[in-house]
């Protein structure tokens, strides 16, 4: 029996079947042509640092129509690069082969090849040439062909070209699975949307650069973002929009054959080489590490679209990534959302970001990075900082001060999204109509100045709940809840009136008493005069202008809304509450006036007035015969205004933004009284037992709080909202006057000390009712609510009128 004691080494080069199973490595289509178009972009940016010519920057993806016979199609991707000759072509294709730094490149010739062509089809041509060869060489690749075969052999292909000044490469594919056509073709617009999406930061880098799918241009994706000169107020700190992000977190050493950074025990043995050799290891290099990009406030909010994307060398990698708005709590392997947390469901989140993170490592998908790598912990640092943001959550783990990271600055300052520049937020439902018309290149929305706009004039309801006397909206970037800004300018008399708001136009000239002509005319003239006098009196309301649907409405009609801001329309006393101009149907007026009494008296809004107008145009000019009026201005109400539905989780999520402001301010507000808020805390064994449960990771706080030591009054940031209900009551003197509410309670001093402390208890008691509407919300009963709906619904109405009182009297914070 032979002997194999000799035998020194064994061939284990794999089966050529293994190329084919590379095709079962899951990459969906557009991943595929990704892998080809990073390729394509290095060899663009290999030709610019050598300084070669590249007069036509240009990558094409296409495939065959339907017309052509099944077994004929094919899939070709095809670039203007400089080229490449036959042993650089030999490289390109062979399995695990790259001569690039990966550091330096989107693409990793080789392996990435191999999958995304595997993926796609049985047999793959590459072709390349450069300027000055007479033909297109390259390489027909054709699995089964290899199998049977038992080698790496592939034949050479050459082609002559017409034109010798020509260069690129071409990568066609064909035998294609099964399946593979189908998708592309039906999936058509979706690739070339996550195509534009993945490669918009080169796109915009190389706006020479032209991806093309189909013959169809993909374009960069812009984000819709405040400017950078928009900012909100938060404890005197001023929180822009955007925020720039240029940090420098050190060198380390990478391992260029292993594609990753060395680990701890690596990094000691090169380090010893280096100190005995005055150099690395080949292969191993130092790398700076820089994050830099931005992080910033969009104008609408989507429980969706927001996010950050994280890109590597031009290609986002992580695109929409939410996992840095959770907060990992180790004790528990759990993480808990920070952010958003109001109506995140439907509403959703406004921060965006584009971060480039080039010295990071992709996973081979390139939709991910590797997460157990320290540079990811180092990035995820810099951008939340350390530990929880929320405070409530800073103080159940132990964590002291505020989170003054970039992620914690801009959910502290855009956590909400209550129209007004407080919040720097427009209602929901316009924000996401103007952000198509941004999409769609419509010059008036690329600014965020009819947003800031709207912003600000919701600013004056607020203040002046509609007034129609209320002052000019003011244009500036500083945003501002000070009424004083929009206060009602000082009534002129009647005579006054009179004059300027119906005997003079813009023009200053006199309108006609009296006219001559035959009565359709006169009536014209005197119809043209009232709607410019309207005008000059009004300004647009940015929030009702719009185009108005009913549901499967097959063309849509615009409105422009005026809001009267002098005098009143119609006949004295009171006029008219509102007012049409259907002179132009494809230019149709509303004027509201909000100080008529109607509007005064009633719950009614004046949209919901002009839906009926609307109704009755739609159902005329649609022929509507078989639907019901009713039903008509019913449809138009849920499409043009859903969020104006009142229910529990609206409530509820309000509710509890009112609490965590008030949680955020309270331990300072009564730190000076700390012995006696721990009292009260005891007062209650329930109270007690919840926030002690609530401390659970923080036994140092707890105990603080069962001995009444010192530090214990840092707990009230996780109390029940029931106690912070009864601390305003018994310390109204810690919360009023400014500190936290703007209601005055201790400045109250009346030369009767009766007459004081009554008008004192009035006011206490009337924040008390409103913060006990809002606690109301939050109770475990209110959820498990069995009677009569129709009472709900009045309670939870008057529960979002308390909250929007409460909003109003709280401080700037």
């Amino acid at each position: 029996m032979a002997s194999n004691l000799n035998i020194e080494s064994l061939n284990i080069t794999p089966n050529p079947r293994i190329l084919r199973t590379l095709g079962e490595i899951p990459f969906e289509s557009w991943q595929c042509f990704a892998e080809l178009i990073d390729n394509s972009i290095d060899a663009f940016q290999y030709a610019d640092r050598a300084g070669i010519p590249i007069s036509k920057r240009q990558i094409v993806i296409s495939w065959t129509t339907e017309t052509t016979v099944s077994g004929d199609r094919k899939i070709e991707i095809r670039d203007t690069g400089p080229g490449m000759n036959l042993d650089s072509i030999r490289s390109a294709v062979t399995a695990g082969y790259s001569s690039k730094n990966p550091m330096d490149s989107l693409g990793l010739f080789g392996m990435g090849f191999n999958i995304s062509t595997a993926r796609l089809g049985e047999e793959t041509m590459f072709l390349s040439t450069r300027a000055g060869d007479t033909d297109w060489k390259g390489v027909l690749i054709d699995f089964q062909s290899m199998i049977n075969n038992q080698n790496y052999e592939v034949p050479v292909k050459s082609f002559p070209k017409a034109n010798p000044a020509e260069h690129g490469t071409r990568i066609i594919i064909g035998k294609l699975k099964p399946g593979i056509y189908d998708r592309l073709r039906t999936t058509e617009s979706q690739i070339r949307d996550t195509l534009s999406d993945v490669y918009s930061p080169v796109l915009r880098q190389m706006d020479s650069l032209e991806l093309l799918v189909q013959r169809k241009r993909c374009k960069p994706v812009p984000y819709c973002v405040w400017d950078e000169s928009r900012y909100v107020v938060r404890n005197g700190e001023k929180i822009h929009a955007v925020l720039p992000i240029d940090e420098y977190v050190g060198t380390a050493l990478f391992d260029i054959q292993k594609n990753r950074y060395l680990i701890f025990e690596e990094e000691e043995s090169v380090l010893q080489y280096y100190n005995e050799n005055d150099s690395y290891p080949e292969g191993i290099i130092e790398r700076e590490k820089r994050i830099t990009g931005w992080l910033g406030i969009q104008r609408y909010g989507d429980p969706s679209l927001f996010g950050i994307d994280f890109v590597r060398n031009g290609r986002k990698v992580l695109r929409k990534e939410k996992s840095l708005f959770s907060y990992y709590i180790s004790a528990t392997g759990t993480e808990k959302l920070e952010y958003p947390v109001e109506l995140g469901t439907t509403w959703g989140g406004r921060i965006v970001g584009e971060i480039n993170v080039d010295h990071l490592i992709p996973t081979y998908q390139k939709n991910d990075f590797d997460r157990s790598d320290p540079s990811w912990f180092e990035v995820v640092n810099k951008l939340r900082g350390d530990g929880p943001i929320q405070p409530k959550t800073r103080t159940i783990f132990n964590y002291q001060g505020t989170n003054n990271s970039y992620l914690g600055q801009l959910i502290r300052g855009f956590g909400r999204m209550d129209p007004g520049t407080k919040w720097m937020a427009i209602k929901s439902d316009i924000a996401k109509e103007w952000y198509k018309k941004f999409l769609q290149g419509d010059p008036d929305y690329q600014t965020d100045a009819k947003w800031w706009e709207t912003a600000q004039q919701a600013d004056q309801s607020k203040a002046d709940r509609g007034a129609a006397t209320s002052g000019a909206v003011n244009h500036g970037s500083a945003p501002s809840d000070d009424t004083d800004s929009y206060a009602p300018p000082t009534k002129s008399n009647d005579s006054e009136i009179k004059e300027s708001s119906i005997d003079e136009t813009n023009t200053g000239s006199k309108v006609p008493t009296t006219a001559s002509g035959d009565d359709n005319k006169k009536s014209k003239v005197s119809t043209d005069d009232e709607i410019r006098d309207l005008l000059n009196r009004s300004v647009e309301d940015q929030t009702l202008t719009m185009d108005y649907r009913y549901k499967n409405c097959p063309s849509p009609l615009k409105v422009e809304v005026r809001r009267m801001v002098n005098g009143g329309m119609g006949s004295p006393p009171d006029g008219e509450p509102v007012r049409w101009d259907k002179s132009n149907f494809r230019s149709l007026k509303f004027f509201y006036n909000p100080m008529h009494p109607f509007f005064l008296s009633r719950k009614t809004l004046p949209h919901e007035i002009m839906l009926l107008q609307l109704a009755s145009i739609f159902h005329s000019r649609d022929r509507l015969i078989s639907k019901d009026l009713t039903i008509l201005y019913i449809e138009l109400l849920e499409e043009m205004f859903p969020n104006e539905r009142i229910d529990l989780p609206t409530v509820q999520e309000r509710a509890t933004s009112f609490f965590d402001q008030l949680r955020s301010v309270i331990v300072d507000l009564l730190s000076s009284r700390e012995a006696e808020v721990l009292e009260t805390l005891h007062e209650h064994s329930g109270d007690l037992e919840d926030t002690l449960a609530n401390l659970v990771p923080n036994p140092e706080l707890q105990l603080q709080v069962l001995k009444r030591l010192p530090g214990g009054v840092s707990a009230l940031t996780v109390v029940p909202e029931r106690v912070l209900l009864r601390l305003i009551s018994k310390y109204p003197e810690e919360f009023f006057d400014g500190k936290f509410f703007k209601v005055l309670y201790q400045t109250i001093n009346l030369p009767s000390q009766e007459a004081t402390e009554r008008l004192r208890e009035d006011s206490k008691d009337r924040i008390i009712s409103y913060v006990k509407d809002a606690e109301w919300a939050l109770s475990p009963s209110t959820s498990q609510r069995r009677d009569s709906k129709r009472q709900f619904k009045d309670e939870l109405i008057r529960c979002s009128h308390s909250l929007d009182l409460l909003e109003e009297v709280m401080i700037e914070l």
